[in-house]
């Protein structure tokens, strides 16, 4: 606990940070104010479209991912019931996993 009381306090510190002005809002400035803000909104849409269609070749990532979960119980359980084929199944599915983080590792180079 102290240290997660540590960690957070020394987060909370940010050496030569600029403290962001709060705008008040009034008649003259809202209409310059709703602009700006519709400005940031699609300049941040039109990120996150790009950010995701990029970000194709993440899902064998998520999938590999996903599935170590699965790996893991079927390990486990091929142990507890000394079920040969049910480790075999679990390994070849994590050599198959391998094998797909591999190439998404050789198309990112």
């Amino acid at each position: 606990m102290l240290c997660l009381s540590f960690f957070i306090v020394a987060c909370g510190q940010q050496s030569g940070a600029e403290k962001a002005e709060i705008p008040q809002l009034n008649d003259t400035n809202i209409h310059e104010f709703s602009i700006s803000l519709s400005k940031d909104y699609f300049n941040i849409v039109d990120q996150l479209i790009t950010a995701y269609i990029n970000a194709g070749n993440t899902k064998p990532l998520f999938l590999a991912y996903e599935n170590l979960i699965y790996i893991g119980v079927d390990l486990k359980n091929s142990l507890l019931d000394e079920n040969i084929e049910l480790e075999k199944e679990a390994l070849t599915s994590l050599k198959q996993d391998k094998t797909a983080i591999k190439a998404v590792l050789k198309a990112t180079k």
